[in-house]
């Protein structure tokens, strides 16, 4: 049985992490802190969606802030400027220096943030 799942829209449906390269990676993590704020500004209206959209934020930003350590990378003053230097150091090294662990570490934390963000969009829907 193939498990298939769709861990970054723009990639569209894919059937196992090891698909994802590291340069989409860094594309994704570049867009989680706009992604973050979209989500939470949605949910402004209703007190009762935001406080839960502010939930999933932190579980947001400490997997962000965990996927920095895996690579070594300081965590900033706040997530965006985390995810923007861990972006940065995804796309300083080539493709074909990666080991596997912390590329598939990376992955699984993309993974859970963008569930964490699609479930911060459908409070807002």
């Amino acid at each position: 049985m193939i498990v298939t799942f769709q861990c970054f829209p723009w990639l569209g449906t894919v059937t196992s992490m090891s698909e994802t390269a590291p340069s989409d990676l860094a594309v994704a993590f570049r867009s989680f802190p706009r992604r973050l704020r979209e989500a939470l500004d949605a949910t402004r209206d209703d007190p009762d969606a935001h406080a839960t959209a502010q939930r999933h934020a932190a579980t947001v930003e400490q997997h962000v802030a965990d996927a920095a350590g895996a690579l070594g990378v300081a965590v900033g003053a706040d997530a965006a400027a985390t995810a923007a230097a861990l972006a940065d150091r995804i796309a300083s090294i080539h493709a074909d220096r990666w080991d596997d662990a912390p590329l598939d570490a990376l992955r699984r934390h993309a993974l859970v943030i963008g569930g964490e963000l699609r479930a911060m969009a459908d409070l807002a829907a």
